[in-house]
């Protein structure tokens, strides 16, 4: 994770705004929905996986099966038994870090490649049009490229954990994750967990300070850990006082002054 890292390093100033949470509740539903139909337009490609690389084929599988643990958690809990329940959100979770660690892999490997090709090609381009533009400043073309690698890459990374938070998350079984988070017991795991209750759920500051005690040494871990409380901060009535908490234990360098909002 360490090209990821080299991204997240670079976040600086992360500013909590001023936002109507009814209208980001909207957004978020409307962001779980375009997941929801991607996992049905994936399910119906099957037949094309005979021509995509065994990449994608990876990825596909990766997500399909967590989508299918899903929908047993979401609609036939009630007829497994608790332990084979933790057995089955174990089982996603970890197909989700795996998929996660297999892409990490192979970024850290072919990364360089990757920059320099595009990079040529882009070199290839601007050519054209150095007797109107001048000279080419290569290094700057190259650490633009990597820059985008690098957000398209921190993307990939918190956006296949918001996956499996809305694919196998529900309201009212925050014993159950707690339990596959304590089985799994990495970092990952502690994420995904807090992610998926504190969309059903409130923020406990006391868990959330315990949070990031346990991620102090691990700056990439602490930034998503952010993503998620601000979309939790931005999407919730949040009494002031817990409010300031939350922003106080996170870490977030500003905030905007906020009229007086309800209590959750």
């Amino acid at each position: 994770m360490q090209f990821i890292t080299e991204f997240t390093n670079e976040i600086k100033d992360e500013i909590i705004e001023d936002r109507n949470p009814k209208e980001e509740v909207k957004r978020e539903l409307k962001k779980k929905d375009a997941i929801e139909r991607r996992n049905r337009v994936d399910t119906d490609s099957d037949n094309e996986e005979g021509i995509l690389p065994s990449e994608a084929i990876e990825m596909n599988q990766a997500f399909r099966t967590v989508k299918i643990i899903g929908q047993i958690v979401k609609n036939q809990s009630g007829d497994f038994e608790k332990e084979k329940l933790i057995k089955l959100v174990e089982a996603a979770y970890n197909t989700i870090f795996r998929f996660l660690g297999f892409y990490s892999g192979m970024l850290e490997k072919d990364k360089e490649l990757l920059i320099e090709a595009i990079v040529e090609d882009i070199k290839k381009k601007e050519e054209e049009k150095k007797s109107k533009r001048g000279e080419i400043d290569v290094k700057l073309i190259e650490k633009t490229v990597r820059n985008i690698l690098q957000f398209i890459s921190w993307r990939i990374c918190v956006d296949s954990m918001t996956n499996l938070m809305f694919a196998v998350g529900t309201k009212g079984q925050n014993e159950l994750f707690d339990r596959v988070n304590a089985n799994i017991d990495t970092t990952a795991s502690k994420i995904v967990t807090f992610a998926i209750k504190t969309f059903y759920d409130k923020i406990d500051t006391k868990e959330l300070e315990n949070l990031f005690e346990d991620v102090k040494d691990n700056y990439l871990a602490q930034c998503i850990l952010r993503e998620y409380i601000k979309r939790y901060l931005y999407t919730n009535f949040v009494e002031r006082n817990k409010r300031d908490r939350i922003i106080q234990i996170a870490g977030f360098n500003k905030q905007r002054l906020i009229g007086k909002m309800k209590t959750k």
